[in-house]
């Protein structure tokens, strides 16, 4: 199957984000790598029989389709450059650099890959903002792990070095107070320790990759590989732009109470899980994700309703398009799932994850269905 049993997995974990990062974003994009667990099927003070008939309701009527067939997105550009060759090499060879135990010289001038031991400490406008500051913190420049223009800002520059770095935040952190900001970072080298990248001859890239004999055909296998991972992410992308597109189009005139509370139990259920994990209370942990205990419920609510739309979509363009799901399909679906997971048979399914195990792989080739016939009637540009 393309998609992941279980369409709630996705918006569980779209709480997760929105709650931990402050962002906004109540569209479930439908593509999820996420299982359900026995904690997401099995909402409280609901017997099986409650729980099954909750989830097998027709929502359709609740809902007004707009335009659904027809709709124009500008496609994802999957195009594979030579650059993007070139860059995924070096980082490939970045990360089997070998650095130096001994901090070099105070005249060495550091490099890319050099591992650097700073202080620093981030400012918007005349004001330190929070959690912008470390001291004796170690970087190696070019592992991406900063945001973008803080590792380059410091190639060229020496050990004991003071100097202010200016960085613009990308538009989409999740610090919102940060999101597209342009702040300064005050900086000070401690120490520099030199980095040795390996150089890409053939006898290190048949060492990279077995299959390859020199340094052209690995080339090549990195410009496959690069292609193969565009055109699966423009699979993705394109299918959510026309998801999210179709489903904004739609109107509900009603959110059944029960519906939104079951859903709402469901994705708070996952938060409870987390907290647990750290043996914690969930409203110290959700103090502990900087939001308060209102508007975390607040946001599983919103969130819970993102996904009583979904369903209610999915059920009206199944009537609409009579895309029902086959018992056949079914069976080949829930074949292909339990190999997946390693699992006998249904029972076994229902025994692993709940009651409503099969009701949630029905939702999920429905909506395998459903996303077929809009890419189908979709016109990508």
């Amino acid at each position: 199957m393309k998609k992941k049993i279980a369409l709630l997995s996705l918006t569980m974990m779209m709480g997760l984000s929105v709650v931990a990062c402050g962002k906004d974003n109540n569209s479930n994009n439908g593509d999820s790598s996420a299982s359900p667990s026995a904690s997401a099927s099995a909402a409280p003070t609901l017997s099986p029989e409650q729980e099954t008939e909750l989830m097998s309701t027709d929502l359709s009527s609740y809902i007004t389709l707009g335009q659904y067939k027809g709709i124009e997105i500008t496609g994802y550009d999957a195009t594979v450059t030579d650059a993007d060759v070139e860059a995924k090499i070096a980082s490939t060879l970045l990360g089997k650099a070998t650095v130096s135990e001994e901090a070099a010289a105070a005249d060495y001038v550091a490099k890319n890959g050099d591992k650097l031991n700073i202080d620093y400490t981030g400012y918007l406008g005349d004001e330190a903002f929070e959690n912008g500051a470390a001291t004796d913190t170690d970087i190696q420049i070019g592992n991406n792990n900063f945001i973008d223009g803080f590792g380059d800002g410091l190639i060229g520059h020496k050990t004991g070095e003071e100097f202010d770095m200016p960085v613009t935040f990308p538009t989409d952190y999740s610090n919102a107070d940060l999101a597209g900001k342009d702040v300064i970072f005050k900086i000070k080298i401690n120490a520099i320790y030199e980095a040795t990248v390996p150089e890409l001859t053939d006898a290190y890239a048949k060492e990279l990759n077995e299959d390859v004999a020199n340094v052209g055909e690995y080339k090549a296998a990195i410009r496959k590989s690069l292609e193969e991972e565009a055109a699966s992410t423009k699979v993705t992308n394109d299918e959510n732009a026309i998801w999210s597109t179709a489903l904004a189009n739609a109107t509900v005139s009603e959110y059944p109470q029960d519906q939104v509370d079951y859903y709402q139990n469901m994705i708070t259920s996952q938060f409870e899980t987390l907290a647990q994990n750290y043996s914690m209370e969930l409203s110290d942990y959700v103090s502990a994700l900087g939001v308060t205990m209102d508007e975390f419920n607040k946001k599983m609510e919103e969130n819970a309703k993102s996904y009583v739309k979904e369903l209610m979509f999915m059920q009206s363009i199944e009537k609409a398009e009579n895309l029902t799901v086959s018992d056949e399909e079914y069976q080949a679906g829930l074949k292909t799932y339990l190999e997946s997971v390693s699992l006998a048979d249904e029972a076994a399914l229902i025994e692993a994850l709940g009651q409503t195990a099969p009701i949630q792989l029905k939702q999920s080739l429905l909506y395998e269905k459903v996303m077929d016939f809009l890419v189908e009637n979709a016109v990508i540009k």
